[in-house]
């Protein structure tokens, strides 16, 4: 498969963690048009990309036959009516989590796909996070036995100025606050660690002069399989210890990980006689493609079983990607 020709929509904040993607891949995108309603945000964004179109208007998107897929990275309101306007256009969607602002909007969006046939995902990144791949296989081959509990976190202190999109709970979604904005990504990692789950209790703290929603949530869950699963978000976290952190319990070993401050991460694995360590640590890597590209930015792993790996986080990376001698 050759390079997809890909619209970015939305060139805001969440937008340049994409665009950094899209810049050490080259070889597997390019992007073709930005959008974005403020005029100097999308000039500027396709500078960085060298994309030679610049779009105000999402229906331009839909409209340009050259766009094979489009990213949506736009407040949560406007998901659902960019993703189906794209989707009907024939266009595949990767679209910013959550989904929607309802069910109602989800299932319409994922209707839409179906019947346009093309591919619409959520960016639930952190599933391709190479420590939290290492931590669903020490799971899936029984390395813990019988999972138990489960307990994932989210620690940040978001202040956004007034009128900003993510104090309003309606543009936010649902109750809005750090429950539609970071928690999604600890519960996808939980059901994708535990399984599905089969009851949940929430509790939540508002602070109304900072956002209209929630800043602190915690959700408790019965998983089917039996276990215990636990989900803490806060965004009002002025100094946290760390970033994120995973916990996962079993009969027979426990394994855990911490995302500490400024990106390095650690997993553990701890099976009753001994401890064993793994790091993941952002470094300046020299690497190579197969298509020779330069600059990319990888990471370098150390234990459980990640000694010596290099790699661009994403899905089929691991084929291409290798480090250059003495790297």
């Amino acid at each position: 498969m050759g390079e997809i020709k890909l619209a970015l929509v939305g060139c805001g904040n969440i937008a340049h963690a994409h665009a950094r993607g899209y810049k050490a891949l080259p070889q597997l995108f390019r992007v073709v048009a930005v959008c974005d309603v403020d005029e100097e945000r999308a000039g500027r964004m396709a500078q960085e990309l060298g994309a030679e179109k610049v779009y105000h208007d999402y229906r331009q998107v839909a409209d340009d036959p050259e766009v094979e897929a489009v990213d949506v990275c736009l407040p949560h309101d406007l998901h659902a009516p960019v993703a189906i306007a794209c989707a009907r256009a024939g266009k595949h969607v990767l679209v910013e989590k959550p989904l929607a602002t309802s069910m109602e909007e989800g299932r319409e969006m994922v209707r839409t796909a179906k019947e346009a046939g093309v591919k619409l995902m959520v960016a639930f990144n952190e599933r391709y996070d190479p420590v939290n791949r290492r931590m669903k296989e020490l799971v899936d081959e029984g390395k813990l036995g019988r999972i138990f509990l489960l307990r994932l976190d989210h620690n940040q202190n978001v202040c956004v100025p007034e009128g900003h999109w993510i104090r309003s709970r309606k543009r936010m979604g649902g109750c809005g606050g750090v429950v539609f904005g970071s928690m999604p990504h600890r519960l996808d990692l939980l059901r994708w660690f535990g399984g599905e789950v089969e009851k949940v209790y929430g509790l939540t703290f508002e602070m109304p002069e900072r956002m209209e929603g929630p800043v602190s949530a915690v959700a408790l869950m019965r998983m089917r399989s039996g276990a215990t699963g636990e989900v803490t978000a806060v965004w009002a976290c002025a100094n946290p210890a760390w970033y994120e952190g995973a916990w996962v319990y079993g009969t027979k070993g426990s394994a855990y990980s911490v995302t500490w401050r400024g990106g390095r991460s650690e997993l553990f694995f701890d099976d009753g006689e001994r401890r064993t360590k793994g790091t993941l640590g952002f470094a300046p890597v020299r690497a190579m493609a197969k298509k020779g590209a330069h600059g990319l930015i990888s990471f370098e792993l150390r234990g459980l079983g990640l000694d010596g790996q290099r790699l661009v986080i994403g899905p089929g990376l691991r084929e291409w990607v290798q480090p250059e001698p003495g790297a």
